[in-house]
């Protein structure tokens, strides 16, 4: 889509409630198709050159493209089982036809050897693709999240709290610093100031 297809003087009462609706619908599908893990419709709800990012101010946290979102995530949510709650969004409409959002968002990712449960923002900018609402760039902000080992007698979870105690005394980045990277992203909370403005 060229910039002069998507410029836009101004936005009616009316077009943007359309878009309100339909990019709601659009979220909504996000969290069943990640869910479900529909991994091919997964990929659909985001342009082909999609940012997704996770944490605060982690520009090297960054996937770009929406083979590579897919990739990653069907990577790491191979064994979860996963559930993601969006909640009522703030819209920005931009003079250049794009929406911003910003949605209120808690999850629950159920792996084989831990729980993680976050709650945070999910922050989104829209534009608008042979007449379909896509994501361009996802940033997830957590404000909360709880990584608990299951039972102590599983050995998954042994597993796992020797990799949360390497992980906070810096040895995991040492050994594996692709998998650090990675529990870095899981675990990171905070919002940037201005974050919607």
């Amino acid at each position: 889509m060229s910039s002069s297809e998507s410029a836009k003087n101004a936005w009616s009462d009316g077009e943007k409630q359309l878009a309100r609706i339909d990019i709601g619908e659009l979220k909504a599908r996000y969290c069943r198709f990640l869910d479900c893990k529909e991994w091919q419709n997964y990929a659909g709800v985001f342009t082909t050159d999609g940012i997704m990012q996770f944490g605060p101010k982690l520009a090297d946290g960054a996937v770009h493209g929406r083979e590579e979102i897919v990739q990653l995530l069907s990577k790491q949510l191979k064994h979860a089982n996963t559930t993601h709650r969006v909640h009522p969004a703030e819209f920005k409409f931009h003079d250049n036809g794009d929406v911003s959002a910003l949605w209120p968002m808690d999850d629950r990712v159920d792996n084989p050897g831990f729980v993680l449960v976050g709650a945070g923002y999910y922050q989104e900018l829209y534009r608008k693709v042979d007449g379909q609402w896509l994501i361009q760039h996802m940033r997830l902000h957590r404000l909360r999240v709880d990584m608990q080992p299951k039972s102590v007698l599983n050995p998954i979870a042994l597993v796992m709290r020797l990799v949360f105690v390497m992980q906070k005394i810096g040895l995991l980045k040492l050994l594996s610093p692709e998998n650090s990277k990675t529990l870095a992203q899981a675990q990171a909370t905070g919002i940037d100031e201005g974050l919607f403005e």
